[in-house]
Order: structure tokens, then sequence, then C-alpha cells
């Protein structure tokens, strides 16, 4: 089974501030195509934090095996992915190649144990079904709350 998950943040630079991620999942049932839409404010995050933890509430929820394609606007986080980055900083107990600590390890830790075992697949830029609608709802529920949650 693929299941399918769109990201989008109001976050789009790297400092700190608060702002709201959207994560659409969609994937194929028994009973036809099923699909979960979640918001959320984020705090004092990064613009690579949000989208981890968008990434982290869509691998909570899906509680079958299956193949998860992230359809995100970020390329560090599908390269971290998808180059084994992240295997060779868990390997190394969350150091980069200076020995620092990597940024956001708390949430790649727990990304990490997530798709453990899964096919993890990234598609970005894309300008998918959900693109514009995700981005105005970010905008929109930011705005409506200040960027503070």
């Amino acid at each position: 089974m693929k299941v399918d998950i769109y990201i989008a943040s109001s976050i789009t630079a790297f400092r700190r501030q608060n702002g709201v991620v959207g994560v659409v999942i969609e994937c194929q049932t028994a009973k036809g195509q099923a699909t979960v839409t979640q918001f959320g404010r984020v705090t004092d995050a990064t613009r690579n934090q949000a989208v981890l933890l968008g990434m982290k509430y869509a691998l909570n929820r899906i509680k079958t095996e299956c193949d998860a394609v992230f359809h995100v606007d970020n390329t560090y986080i599908a390269s971290a992915v998808e180059k084994g980055w992240l295997d060779e900083w868990k390997q190394n107990g969350w150091r980069n190649a200076k020995n620092e600590e990597i940024a956001n390890f708390t949430e790649w830790e727990a990304v990490s144990g997530l798709i453990d075992g899964r096919k993890v697949s990234f598609v970005v830029g894309e300008n998918h079904q959900y693109k514009i609608w995700m981005e105005s709802e970010v905008k929109k529920r930011a705005e409506k709350h200040g960027k503070s949650p």
C-alpha cells in the first residue's frame, strides 16, 4: 500500500518563529480513497523543524505497513533521508561531519524511528492537488493566530 503525505508550513524562513503546519494524508483503502487533514500551530520552530513535525504527525497516524511518499517543498529534508545523511547522523550519535550536534535532532530521532523499515520517498516542489489550498490555509491560520500559539 502507498500513502501520500502532503506537508505545508507557514514558516518559510530558517530563523525560529511561530507558525502553522498542515498535513494531508491520502491512501486507497478497501472502501475507497481515505484522506485525513490536520493543521497545528508550532512554536519557535524553523522551516526544517516544521516539516519534521509534520512528518512525525503523519507517520504516527499510519498504523499499517506501507510505502510513504512525502510531498514537500524542502530539499534539505528530502536529501537527508534519501542520501543517507539521516543514517550517518544516527550512527554518529546525532552529530554531523564536524562533530556538532545536528539541528532538530529530537525531531530527526523521532522521524528516524518512525521510518525504520518503511520505504520512504520524496517529491519536492511539486504542484500537487493540495498545494494552493494548503498554502492558503496555513497562511490564513497563522494570520488568525498572530503567528503565536
